[in-house]
């Protein structure tokens, strides 16, 4: 089975409702994100309070000036998503930027287990995963509508 898409090709496999559950799973995953990025923001300033003592500050305050900057970018699109109703056909292209930031986000957080691994450290280190798995956890529950976002 296939159906047309707003440009008029064939899309193999789509049935004529999947336009419209996709919408819907990117309007739950929008809004979800404002959750993912308020969590994403106290969870990195508080990993930025406890390696404080421990890192080099320059490295942190970087890392998180970049976690900052994308969060803020990441609710501005949640904020601009959110104040109007999208139809059906603009889904892709949101669910590709959520996946974008989501991207960028967990790099970062990837980031910061490199960056501040120190060997002599393991309590940081422990604390740095048990951050990540949390983070983990936390967005299969809010992200769980797009898979690609997660």
């Amino acid at each position: 089975m296939s159906t047309r898409t707003s440009t008029g090709t064939a899309t193999p496999g789509r049935g004529p409702f999947d336009d419209v559950v996709e919408a819907e799973l990117v309007r739950h995953l929008y809004r979800q994100s404002g959750h993912v990025v308020f969590g994403s923001v106290f969870i990195g300033c508080f990993v930025t309070y406890v390696l404080w003592n421990n890192v080099a500050h320059r490295e942190l305050l970087a890392w998180l000036s970049a976690l900052m900057v994308v969060c803020i970018l990441r609710f501005t699109s949640v904020k601009v998503y959110c104040r109007r109703k999208r139809p059906p056909e603009q889904s892709t292209r949101w669910a590709l930027v959520a996946t974008a930031f989501s991207f960028v986000a967990s790099s970062l957080w990837a980031v910061a287990c490199f960056l501040f691994f120190d060997p002599a450290q393991p309590l940081i280190f422990a604390a740095l995963i048990v951050v990540i798995l949390g983070l983990t956890g936390g967005s299969a529950i809010l992200l769980a509508s797009y898979l690609p976002a997660y």
